[in-house]
C-alpha cells in the first residue's frame, strides 16, 4: 500500500481540483508509465473508459485516489503476468501465452469464450498486445465480479450459481463495461 500512497502526488496534479480522473486524464497517466516499459501505441481512450467503468461504482465516469489505487495494484497485477507469460518476449501474446496467463490470474473460460476472446482481442496475427491484454483482463475481472455479486444477491446458497437479467439491467451492465 506504501507504494500506491507514492502515487498521490502525480495523481493529484492529473486530478486537479475535483480529485477525481477521468478516462482523458487516466489515458495520460497511463500512456507516461507503460509507454516506457512496453513497445505499444499506448492506451486507447476506449481501452480507459472501460478501466474506468470497472471501479466507477456511482457511474460518474470519474475514479477517486482510492478507486485509482485499487485499479493501478491491477495494472501491477496484469504487468507482472504479462512479462512473466510472455515466453518469447516479443511483446504479445499468442493464444497459448494469453490461456496461461489468464489461468496464472484465476480467470478459466470455456473454450468458445476463449476463442471469442482471441479473435475480440488480437491483431490479424491472432497476436494480444499489453493494452489489449489489460482490456480482456479489465472485461473479466468486471463479468466474474458481477456474476459473482448479482448470484450471491438472487441466490445466496445455490451451489451452482445462475443469475437472471432483465432487459434494462442486462443493458445497463453491458454497455457501461
Amino acid at each position: 500500500a506504501d507504494r500506491l500512497d507514492a502515487l498521490r502526488p502525480t495523481f493529484d496534479t492529473i486530478a486537479g481540483e475535483d480529485k477525481e480522473i477521468d478516462a482523458y486524464e487516466l489515458q495520460k497517466m497511463l500512456n507516461r508509465i507503460y509507454k516506457t516499459k512496453f513497445q505499444f501505441d499506448g492506451f486507447s481512450i476506449e481501452a480507459c473508459r472501460c478501466l474506468v467503468a470497472l471501479l466507477d461504482v456511482d457511474q460518474t465516469g470519474k475514479l477517486g485516489f482510492d478507486e485509482f489505487k485499487t485499479l493501478f495494484a491491477d495494472l501491477k497485477t496484469w504487468d507482472t503476468v504479462f512479462r512473466k507469460f510472455d515466453g518469447d518476449g516479443d511483446g504479445v501474446f499468442n493464444s497459448f501465452e494469453l490461456r496461461n496467463a489468464l489461468k496464472a490470474i484465476g480467470y478459466t473460460v470455456s473454450n468458445s469464450v476463449f476463442g471469442m476472446m482471441v479473435v475480440r482481442y488480437s491483431n490479424h496475427e491472432h497476436l494480444i498486445a499489453f493494452n489489449d491484454f489489460v482490456l480482456c483482463c479489465a472485461k473479466l475481472k468486471f463479468t466474474f465480479e458481477t456474476f459473482k455479486t448479482l448470484a450471491a444477491a438472487q441466490r445466496p446458497s445455490s451451489a451452482k450459481p445462475q443469475i437472471s437479467f432483465n432487459l434494462d439491467a442486462l443493458t445497463q451492465v453491458l454497455m457501461y463495461s
